[in-house]
């Protein structure tokens, strides 16, 4: 198996905006590599672009494998092309996420946060993010928890403690828990210009 950090990468109204996510793959290839980038846009496609304003897209990954040794990435972008939001309701700002809570029954690093931007005033029902949209982001988040279905073998997202100096984990535990937060988290630095 190897470790590797994978960074999802959108744009939202034409600047950048990534989540910084850790997996674990029977393998670090660039065949497998992008498979599994066009496994996450599938996934994509069925639980975030229509919740998602149309002025965000979908790029693609960077793939750090983390085992020790050089550090090095690879861009990936899937085979479909980028993906589009669909939303076409009013964007929140981009300070606005949904948060998806991951934690394992285990000693640290036991507690992982995905941010979710870009989403529309659509999504919310008395200032609380509506269930369609937490059963979405939360069916997703599961999904890559229990295993990311990828040609070649299924990836697992992890909860990881890096060491960057090392280019390796520190410790790291399956994702036991997946919550999706109800009410709207702010991310300071997700405003636009900065």
């Amino acid at each position: 198996m190897a470790n590797v950090q994978i960074v999802l990468n959108y744009e939202i109204f034409d600047k950048p905006m990534a989540n910084v996510t850790y997996w674990q793959m029977p393998e670090f290839s660039v065949s497998y590599l992008q498979n599994f980038a066009d496994a996450l846009r599938v996934s994509l496609v069925a639980h975030w672009q229509t919740l998602v304003t149309d002025h965000a897209t979908f790029l693609g990954i960077i793939a750090r494998q983390m085992d020790g040794g050089g550090a090095f990435s690879l861009p990936i972008e899937p085979t479909a092309g980028a993906l589009p939001g669909q939303n076409t309701n009013p964007a929140l700002p981009t300070t606005v996420a949904l948060l998806v809570s991951t934690s394992a029954n285990a000693a640290r690093p036991n507690r992982g946060r995905i941010y979710f931007g870009g989403l529309c005033e659509n999504n919310q029902e008395d200032s609380q993010w509506g269930n369609g949209s937490l059963t979405a982001f939360e069916d997703m988040v599961t999904s890559w928890a229990t295993g990311l279905t990828v040609a070649g073998g299924n990836s697992f997202l992890r909860i990881a403690r890096p060491d960057f100096a090392a280019n390796d984990w520190v410790g790291n535990n399956p994702v036991e828990l997946v919550v999706a937060r109800p009410f709207p988290a702010t991310i300071r630095n997700r405003r636009l210009g900065t």
